[in-house]
């Protein structure tokens, strides 16, 4: 996919799918009985200068690389030429690299493993093979893609701003913390306990990956409601619970 400028919600989920794997059920051409099953999980290039916020499902499948700006113009046959003379050690190196992976791989033990755990457990061989931090790298870059998701949300960038102490509550008593939006942010402000619960739980991997607690304590036994504990990255967990934080 090239020259991307935003990704929708529904692409966004499309792509996920892609990613993680998924089907489609058809019936045969010609046929009422039979059936044809398409299945298929592939890597999908994503190419663009500024993507914007990527939702948090899609971050976390997301391995992301910063190209250098060009400084210098090359003509297409140059560019074939100098492939075609460096492709074969190119292609000898990974395959080395491979075999001394597929070789250590399976001492390889990640004791708090990311959303992608096999692919990060062959960053942790590799970087056990040559010295290099890749998967230091890689949990850095996941943060940094979570820090755009979370500010790119005016919601979420509200809690960051000021909930400096652990909140507990329901979603409709959170969302009337907050306050009135900016006009230019009401039409993606929740507009109901409901629409708060269901960000809440949408956005929450992003929160967590920069270190914040969201966690959802079930339904009260008064009113049969959600409540949710909400704190900062710095808040003990033993902090005293059920204080209200001046959330505007």
């Amino acid at each position: 996919m090239d020259n991307l400028s935003t990704i929708p919600a529904w692409w966004s989920d499309s792509l996920c799918r892609a990613v993680t794997g998924d089907g489609d059920v058809r019936r045969r051409l010609y046929s009422d009985a039979d059936l044809t099953v398409f299945a298929f999980r592939r890597v999908v290039l994503l190419n663009g200068i500024d993507l914007g916020a990527v939702r948090d499902d899609l971050a976390e499948r997301l391995l992301t690389v910063e190209l250098h700006r060009i400084t210098e113009r090359r003509y297409d046959a140059d560019l074939t030429a100098a492939w075609d003379h460096a492709h074969p050690r190119i292609l000898g190196a990974l395959l080395d690299l491979a075999a001394q992976v597929l070789k250590v791989l399976p001492d390889v033990v990640l004791p708090d493993p990311p959303r992608m755990a096999d692919f990060a457990r062959i960053l942790a061989a590799v970087d056990r093979i040559t010295g290099t931090a890749g998967l230091a790298t890689y949990g850095r870059l996941s943060a940094d893609l979570a820090a755009d998701a979370v500010t790119g949300d005016p919601v979420l960038r509200t809690i960051t701003e000021k909930c400096t102490a652990p909140w507990e509550g329901k979603a409709g008593e959170l969302l009337e913390l907050l306050g009135d939006p900016d006009p230019e942010h009401r039409k993606a402000w929740p507009r109901s306990g409901r629409a708060m619960t269901s960000l809440l739980r949408r956005r929450a991997p992003s929160l967590r990956r920069l270190g914040w607690t969201v966690d959802d304590l079930g339904r009260s036994s008064h009113d049969k409601l959600l409540r949710f504990l909400i704190a900062p990255p710095d808040a003990a967990e033993s902090a005293v619970v059920g204080a209200v934080v001046a959330v505007v």
